[in-house]
């Protein structure tokens, strides 16, 4: 968890979905879709049954969108 909410990517699975969408290490999720994530158990619950996932993303001063399947 990040203060002010967010979740940080510790690490990202070589070859896995989110690798391949370019997710990184040390990215800040901060939502899923139009859902704000305040922590890992709000990103845990709303990416329960989701087939794919849109996420908000903060890398340095860069504001990107990944979408994951």
């Amino acid at each position: 968890d990040a203060p002010g909410g967010g979740v940080t990517v510790k690490s990202v699975q070589e070859g896995s979905p989110a690798a391949q969408s370019g997710l990184r290490p040390n990215d800040m999720i901060v939502g899923i879709g139009r859902m704000p994530i305040a922590n890992l158990k709000a990103f845990k619950e709303a990416a329960k049954d989701a087939t794919l996932l849109l996420l908000n993303v903060r890398r340095g001063s860069q504001a990107l969108l990944i979408p994951i399947r």
